[in-house]
């Protein structure tokens, strides 16, 4: 129901900054003008004017006031004024911060007074706008950023360091750079992205003096596409005429048009609700680069008129033919009641009684199109000085061929006029149009300022108008810009209404200047004024051009790139792939984000509309403030009067919708590309292998002649290359280029592999290769494969005998604008990765590609490895002399074995050199993750320490502990916790926790690591604790040691008194660490578990407490003793085998190693580093996560203490009767020395003498193709009902076979060559009980599912796959399950793909003699029912098959 209010105003007549005294008439009158805003940094001027003086006034004028830091600051100035005058004053403002800041004005001699104001504190001096080579990343890329830091006017004056950090899309902060100087207002900087960061909008923070600026950018999982989808529709349709045609256009990035299917659909926008579930109309069709579809939107959406506005969503999705990819794109159009509409422009908010006021009706389309005016077109307009709309008069105006009516109004000097209302009819409607609210002054006197220069610019003058109610003797004008006082001057006017005045436009005043115009008047002292506001060309002072050479090139082809700027101006550059900004765009520094920066300083009222009747790039505005009062307000600045500014208070207010907020939509713009090529050459192709998405990110600086020339090699994307660029000169400032240069790089005919990810050796491949011919022609083409290594055999189905032979070609006739796929079938022979290096060459034309297929043998690999101490230090060391057993089953598949013996004189230099590949296990949980974190920090550490830290290593274990760090992140959860899978497990885990707290501390040596995120996780901790001192787990059961069975609770509390302990968080936890490290006391006395023990001890030591040596007793009397080694293990459990001890027992060991380093008992701690050692993997790792971990620390512990700086030992091997020699020595000491030997020894015997150091590795592997013989886990493979040629289901059963449950628990499924993981409903496994999460590797040809446990109850999984290569003779594939932390309980079953032969796929000429013999002595010759009759069989075997499947499930 709708409420009509009638509402009192008062008008409120006031003195605006009066003192306590009302000046008299005629009597002297001083004005004082300046920002309103006060920023740090920044010169603030302000402007003192004097009226009416009898003598010279000494003026003094000041800024002060109390700092929130404690400080008063103050500045001050003093001028004399004369009758008439007016002058600027600058206040350098220093590094003043917040605080309660007042602008004083005294004055004496001409007159005497008093004044202040309030200013407002804005803590913004300066601008950073922050470059990106690109708005979206995937995980792994690396993230590179400029930063520019300029003043207000674009000048790069920062003189201290500023800081930089980044924060993922959770707010956690990933990496800081402090105290970053910039040369000349930049500062570069990058960050690599791990493998799994937190997804979403990151953000770039930029603090400089306290003022922070922000910039994100996107991470996601994204594919690059390489053609753009385009949808042009009229701006909008009406119910009356609903017809429209939509367009849709599809190009490669290169430009050509691509072939496929076009889907659109078309349905009501959600935000109008009550159509929403309609269904969409979907029409599809083919499209060979561009299409027009008709629609009728009443007919095909079943619409009812009505006079509501509709918004129609618009989709278009194009699927290419040849690689079968999609990409849509969306847009929106308008549905209106009626095709014209009129709108009113005001020229001002307000009119002033007795000048002229005019108004402008825009006649026009719904889109703003001016309407097709027919002869006698007339708009009948109805208005009054009152809202009572009878006693309003009516006009008639012709409407000009450009739809704009200029309306001239000649409002009356009358005191009831309170508003100007109007209304108009056209063509048989009628609009109602706004009010326009009169201004207001007590004597009724008002002048109007207006612009008289088309397009103001800088350097140049413009001219104003100003129009009175009364003769003008004096007029006083302020120009504004950037918020600060840029100009001003008093005029005298020789008693006229109207007259001119010219003022210079300096680049201060751009990009909006604002200028106010004011008399007082000498009967009453009233200030009258007004103001206009205009836009100012010329923002950028320094030019900025990027040219190249050539606008269209073949991949690998050089290109000069040119900027022209001033001289010596440091010139920054950016080349980026166009497909990249077809996903996200934003990452530039653009002109319009430097104007909108920069409008940012204006204190005043900010623009409401753009008036139609200029050019954009001309806006001009009114603020038609209704009173004098307004006019400075609205202007952003302060003023300190003695004269009267009259105000006007309005007691209710009233809101009315602004016509123009939905005008000034931006309709979707549609780009076209045009491309012609050039003639290709006949001459040797070039093999394209670069690759990359951002080509050009380069820093340099121009030269004398103010030119920067760059030579560049274009990648080998066939794409389009967009380049900007920008440059910074000390003197004039930040400059952009108005335009971009873009370089087409294309092939007019050029080829593409489609390769799988990996096959096994003897499975054949049909590799497909794709020509590309755009030419206006058909091209005959020769493509050959080429075979010089012999890598494979060309192979013919149904022949016997493959072909070994250098190459192949194919003759083919590919057709004018268009692709042809050719296609080779070949079986590869060579273990590894295999080149294949394809050509296509015409007559005219001819390109070449090379890519790599990696070649897998059979089965699933076994890896082994004995590592050995070489102990020398002393002088007295015998030579020593040890012997290596190999063992290779006889089931080994044939080929597969690999022997290697490697040496390094450094304890943990297998570790150093194997950073990356410390475990052959999947990593991803929370836990498993800080292998690629914790290592790093200790190896670092340890180098660093013992002057062995190269650049190159600390580079690559900084980049390991980034990428970390970030991963890490993304299983925090909520709460401040960590748990295994992050918020998508019900609780967090005290040991994950405490994990990742002990780990985030040792890097803060040499990263930046949020004080958050370490101070959430150790309060989480503490509430986790018990009224026993001990520590709860709320989190799922992963490493049943630490957290769960029979005195569990002991260890996880001696692992999170560790975290405190290193954390040094005495001061704030105290009280928890005592009653841990008393409940631990009490527990220690009974327990004879060594794991406890291990731990208890180690932490007791940290911690200095006096039952230490007690511990350490109890824990030597619980070890293991061999001839030269100690060691502890879990008496109940032996190690499985003799190369895989159990990970608890390396995990133990090392604590007690940790122990004795901190005890600093060297010699005591060597037998158990033998054994520590012996049990390394060949990459200096170990069987899981928590033992490499704590290994690995343990080792650089007390390597710290051993290291030397000289070595020199020689290290003699021999096997099968042959004798070679390594030597180690201060120079190679951190080279790994690798030696390969034959695949037949069988043992490796060494005799090592010097001095120092060194580990000695013999490391073998071999593949097996049959399953485990003695598994602890049931497993049962077995393909799916609904398996077809082209699809596979597979159905997995698992369940463990022993009593309890396992660890958390991981289970890898290997898929057929030329099968990848549908990847779209694999995260419906996710939704199966205990799986918490799944993953692909190996370009999706490997399923790796993590369960929290798996218990003697069978669970079932279903791995979907569809085949995207044509492969046959596929091999077994393995389904692997495995808990994580005891590697010895596993099980391995192979199970045979859907049997695929060469016939199966083969086409053509590749089909030899023998697929035309069918079995059972069936004719051999093809006929047409036969076949029919075979489709109709293999329908109704599909049908049945999928059938059936729904029924099972």
């Amino acid at each position: 129901m709708l409420l009509e209010i009638w509402a009192f105003c008062a008008l409120v007549s006031v003195v605006f900054g009066q003192s306590t005294t009302v000046a008299p008439i005629t009597s002297a009158v001083y004005t004082v003008i300046a920002p309103a805003k006060l920023r740090p940094n920044i010169p603030f001027h302000v402007s003192a004017s004097a009226h009416n003086l009898q003598a010279p006034l000494d003026m003094k004028i000041g800024i002060e006031g109390p700092a929130d830091n404690g400080q008063y600051n103050s500045i001050g100035k003093q001028i004399t004024l004369n009758s008439g005058e007016t002058q600027i004053l600058n206040f350098e403002i220093g590094e003043w911060s917040s605080g309660n800041y007042s602008l004083i004005v005294s004055g004496e001699g001409g007159m005497a007074f008093e004044n202040q104001t309030i200013l407002t504190y804005e803590h913004k001096s300066y601008s950073v706008f922050i470059q990106t080579d690109k708005a979206i990343y995937k995980p792994g890329q690396l993230v590179q950023f400029r930063v520019l830091v300029v003043n207000p006017h674009l000048l790069p004056s920062v003189t201290g360091a500023i800081n930089m950090y980044i924060t993922d899309a959770s707010g956690n902060r990933i990496k800081q750079w402090g105290k970053v100087f910039t040369q000349k207002g930049i500062a570069s900087a990058d960050l690599l992205l791990s493998d799994q960061p937190v997804l979403g909008d990151w953000t770039i923070n930029v603090d400089v003096l306290g003022q922070m600026f922000k910039k994100t950018f996107t991470v996601a999982e994204y594919v690059l596409p390489n053609f753009e989808v385009q949808l042009s529709l009229p701006p909008y349709v009406t119910y009356s005429k609903p017809d429209f045609v939509a367009t849709v256009t599809a190009k490669y990035t290169y430009g050509k048009p691509v072939k496929g299917h076009v889907k659109l659909m078309v349905k009501p926008s959600l935000r109008f609700g009550y159509l929403s579930n309609e269904k969409p109309s979907v029409t599809e069709a083919e499209i060979d680069g561009s299409i027009d579809i008709p629609m009728n939107l009443v007919r095909d959406l079943n619409l009812k008129e009505e006079t509501l506005t509709l918004e129609i969503d618009v989709v278009a999705e194009v699927e290419e033919y040849l690689t079968k990819r999609k990409y849509n794109t969306s847009s929106v159009i308008k549905m209106y009641d009626r095709d014209i509409k009129v709108e009113l422009v005001k020229s001002s908010e307000s009119y002033k009684p007795g000048l002229k006021y005019t108004a402008h009706l825009k006649v026009c389309y719904q889109d703003g199109t001016p309407v097709v005016v027919t002869n006698g077109d007339q708009i009948v307009l109805k208005y009054g000085y009152t809202y009572d709309d009878r006693e309003w008069e009516s006009r008639r105006i012709a409407v000009p061929s450009n739809g704009l009516v200029n309306v001239d109004f000649y409002p009356p000097v009358n005191a009831n006029a309170s508003a100007l209302s109007m209304s108009a009819e056209f063509r048989g409607f009628e609009y109602h149009l706004e009010n326009i609210e009169t201004a207001m002054s007590p004597s009724n006197s008002f002048i109007q300022v207006l612009l008289r220069t088309e397009n103001p610019t800088v350097d140049k003058e413009i001219e104003l108008e100003i129009n009175a109610t009364e003769p003008l003797s004096h007029l006083v004008y302020e120009v504004l810009g950037r918020g600060d006082i840029v100009l001003a001057n008093a005029i005298a006017v020789p008693n006229v209404k109207t007259y001119r005045f010219s003022i210079p436009v300096t680049y201060k005043m751009a990009p909006k200047a604002r200028v106010i115009v004011f008399y007082v008047r000498p009967e009453n002292n009233e200030i009258v004024a007004d103001a206009v506001n205009f836009d100012v060309a010329g923002v950028f002072r320094t030019p900025v051009s990027v040219t190249t050479n050539i606008k269209e090139t073949k991949p690998g082809a050089p290109v000069n790139v040119t900027v022209s700027t001033r001289p010596n101006a440091l010139v920054g550059l950016l080349g980026i792939d166009q497909s990249v900004l077809l996903l996200k765009t934003g990452n530039d520094i653009t002109k319009n984000d430097v104007i909108t920066e920069l409008e940012t300083y204006d204190g005043g009222k900010k623009k409401m509309r753009y008036n139609p009747f200029y050019r954009k790039k001309r806006s001009l505005w009114w603020p038609g403030s209704a009173t004098a009062y307004e006019v400075f307000d609205d202007s952003g600045v302060v003023v300190l009067t003695n004269g009267f500014i009259y105000r006007y208070i309005q007691l209710i207010s009233y809101r009315s919708h602004d016509p123009w907020e939905a005008f000034d939509d931006d309709l979707n713009a549609v780009d076209t590309m045009m491309y012609n090529h050039g003639n290709g050459k006949g001459s040797k192709p070039h093999v394209r292998k670069h690759f990359p998405e951002t080509w050009i990110w380069d820093l340099a600086p121009a030269g004398n002649d103010g030119k920067l020339a760059l030579s560049k090699t274009v990648p080998d994307t066939i794409t389009s290359w967009i380049i900007s660029a920008f440059a910074m000169d000390p003197v004039n400032g930040l400059g952009i280029a108005s335009e971009t240069s873009k370089v087409t790089v294309f092939r007019p005919f050029f080829v593409k592999l489609n390769l799988p990810y990996a096959i096994i050796r003897g499975e054949s491949l049909y590799l497909e290769v794709i020509v590309f011919n755009y030419l206006k022609k058909p091209m005959k083409a020769d493509v050959t494969l080429e075979n010089k290594n012999r890598d494979f055999e060309f192979t013919v189905a149904g022949d016997k005998k493959a072909v070994s032979q250098d190459q192949m070609t194919k003759s083919v006739e590919v057709p004018a604008e268009d692709g042809i796929s050719v296609l080779f079938l070949i079986t590869p022979k060579t273990l590894g990765y295999i080149d294949l290096k394809v050509s296509a060459v015409a007559d005219v034309a001819g390109d070449a590609i090379v890519k790599k297929l990696l070649v897998k043998p059979e089965g699933t690999p076994k890896y082994f490895n004995k590592a050995l101490l070489v102990d020398l230090r002393d002088s007295n060391s015998k030579v020593i002399d040890k012997t290596v057993q190999i063992s290779i089953p006889n089931d080994a598949v044939p080929g597969s074995t690999t022997v290697t013996l490697s040496a390094i004189g450094d304890l943990l230099g297998p570790t150093v050199n194997n950073l990356d590949k410390l475990l052959r296990m999947p990593q991803g949980c929370g836990e498993q993750n800080m292998l690629n974190f914790v290592p790093n920090i200790v190896i670092t550490k340890y180098l660093k320490r013992v002057n062995r830290l190269t650049p190159t290593i600390q580079k690559k274990s900084m980049n390991f502990m980034e990428s970390g760090y970030q991963r890490e992140l993304t299983y925090r959860r909520n709460d401040g916790s960590f748990s295994a899978f992050g918020n998508n497990d019900k609780n967090g885990s005290t040991w994950l926790t405490a994990f990742v707290v002990r780990s985030f501390h040792q890097a803060k040596e040499f990263m930046e690591i949020d004080d958050n995120v370490m101070n959430t996780a150790l309060e989480w901790l503490a509430r986790q604790q018990k009224a026993d001192g001990s520590f709860g787990e709320p989190g799922e059961i992963h490493h049943k040691a630490m957290q769960g069975g029979s005195g569990a609770k002991n260890a996880l509390t001696a692992y999170v008194l560790l975290a405190f302990l290193e954390n040094q968080a005495q001061k704030t936890f105290g009280q928890e660490m005592d009653k841990a490290a008393k409940f631990l006391s009490r527990e220690l006395k009974n327990s004879q578990d060594p794991y406890f023990v291990s731990i208890v001890t180690y932490a007791f030591h940290l911690a200095e407490h006096s039952e230490k040596d007690m511990a350490l007793q109890k824990l030597l009397s619980l070890s293991t003793r061999g001839v030269d080694t100690i060691n502890w293990q879990k008496p109940e459990e032996k190690s499985a085998s003799y190369y895989m001890p159990q990970s608890q027992d390396v995990e133990m060991t090392a604590y007690a190693l940790l122990t004795y380093t901190v005890r600093g008992d060297v010699a005591g701690s060597l037998p158990i580093l033998r054994w520590l050692i012996s049990q390394q993997n060949e990459n200096g790792g170990y069987s899981s996560t928590q033992d490499t971990v704590v290994g690995i620390q343990a080792l650089a512990a007390l390597g710290m203490r051993l290291a030397s700086t000289s070595i020199s030992i020689n290290i003699t091997y021999s096997f099968n009767e042959m004798r070679k020699t390594l030597s180690i020595n201060s120079d190679n000491a951190m080279v790994l020395q690798k030696v390969i030997l034959p695949s037949n020894t069988k043992s490796v015997s060494f005799q090592a003498e010097g001095f120092g150091v060194a580990i000695v590795q013999v490391t073998w592997s071999y593949n097996l193709e049959s399953s485990e013989k003695a598994p602890a886990f049931a497993l049962k493979p077995v393909l799916g009902k609904a398996t077809t040629d082209d699809y596979m289901e597979l159905d997995i059963c698992t369940r463990y076979k022993e009593d309890g449950s396992s660890n958390m628990a991981v289970m890898e499924v290997g898929l057929p060559s030329g099968f990848q993981a549908d990847t779209e409903t694999l995260p419906m496994i996710k939704k199966l009980q205990k799986i918490k999460r799944v993953e692909t590797q190996d370009g999706d040809t490997n399923v790796v599912i993590y369960f929290d446990r798996i218990g003697g109850e069978e669970l079932c999984v279903n791995v979907p796959a569809y085949r995207n290569h044509k492969v046959a003779n596929q091999k077994p594939v393995p389904v692997k399950v495995y808990d994580y932390y005891d590697l010895s309980k596993s099980a391995r079953m192979f199970y045979e793909p859907k049997a695929i032969s060469l016939c199966n796929v083969c086409e053509g000429q590749d089909c030899g003699s023998g697929c035309n013999e069918l079995p059972d002595g069936v004719n051999s010759s093809p006929s047409l029912l036969y076949n029919m009759c075979a489709i109709l069989m293999s329908l109704s075997a599909i049908c049945f098959m999928r059938v059936a499947h729904l029924v099972a499930y």
